[in-house]
């Protein structure tokens, strides 16, 4: 008799476990259920926006990187090339060519060209952009220009095929985002949050977190936000329901939301975030 009743034990945790799975995605299912369908609209938004401005300025790269075929890299004709595409590019900073030895050759706008001449060697990006010889994004780094920033690149061949080094735009994320971004944020009062695979904030519509880690800094330190972090950077997309972190003026802790999406273009991967404050009317 008591030997029927550990295998009726046993049969019956076997029948728990084989339904645990079930379990979990219908407390998943309800969780994403609950964010209001406002915040997939807005996030769609936001990626189309994004990812269309950086076509353009990798249009524009691999337009000037075939006019400094004809021109050269370097001389008042290279510089014109670069003047002209910067024309051509509403969120564009400044544009350079790197020669394969890292050497600055051309610089736009003016305030930049005494930067010609300058090895940028010391610059593991810059290393990386010729090493590679194709189109990079960059992570966010302190650019020789003064300020953090990303270098989308293209790279630059003479007629005859050989590699001469590549042309960049870059770009200020505080700027480029929040042009591009800020009538959408504006209008459905959610937050934003650009985030690299290495938990670096590229972008953050309350600017004071640009540069931080969410993985590493202290204002992310708590195991709740710590596993909100950590589900954004191992899923492609994704929600969190609740969540608990600061309100947008940094006043008092409340219950968030979010949802994100992941922008991949040439070799650069950038999860994507809308993020709703549950006391936020809006």
């Amino acid at each position: 008799m008591k030997r029927w009743i550990i295998l009726g034990f046993i049969l019956l945790i076997a029948i728990s476990l084989s339904h645990a799975d079930e379990i979990t995605s219908a407390t998943s299912s309800d969780q994403v259920l609950s964010l209001p369908p406002q915040m997939y609209t807005v996030l769609e938004r936001i990626t189309d926006e994004i990812s269309d401005e950086l076509f353009v300025i990798m249009d524009e790269n691999q337009k000037s990187a075939l006019s400094l075929q004809g021109t050269g890299i370097s001389g008042e004709s290279a510089e014109l090339v670069l003047q002209t595409k910067l024309s051509n590019v509403t969120h564009g900073h400044s544009s350079l060519v790197i020669s394969e030895e890292n050497i600055i050759t051309a610089a736009a706008p003016a305030m930049y060209t005494d930067l010609i001449g300058t090895n940028l060697s010391h610059q593991p990006e810059t290393r990386y952009a010729n090493e590679k010889k194709e189109p990079v994004i960059s992570d966010v780094f302190y650019l020789e220009e003064g300020f953090y920033g990303v270098s989308v690149s293209y790279p630059v061949f003479a007629e005859d095929g050989g590699y001469l080094g590549y042309t960049d735009i870059t770009i200020r994320p505080e700027e480029f985002f929040r042009s591009v971004i800020s009538n959408i944020t504006e209008e459905s009062g959610y937050e934003v949050m650009i985030v690299q695979p290495d938990g670096t904030v590229v972008y953050e519509t309350d600017e004071i977190e640009i540069g931080k880690n969410i993985m590493t800094d202290q204002v992310y330190d708590s195991p709740e936000m710590r596993s909100a972090s950590q589900a954004l950077l191992e899923n492609e997309t994704g929600s969190v329901a609740n969540y608990t972190f600061w309100d947008k003026g940094w006043n008092k802790q409340v219950l968030r939301q979010a949802v994100w999406d992941t922008i991949s273009l040439d070799n650069q991967v950038w999860r994507v975030a809308v993020i709703r404050d549950l006391e936020d009317n809006r």
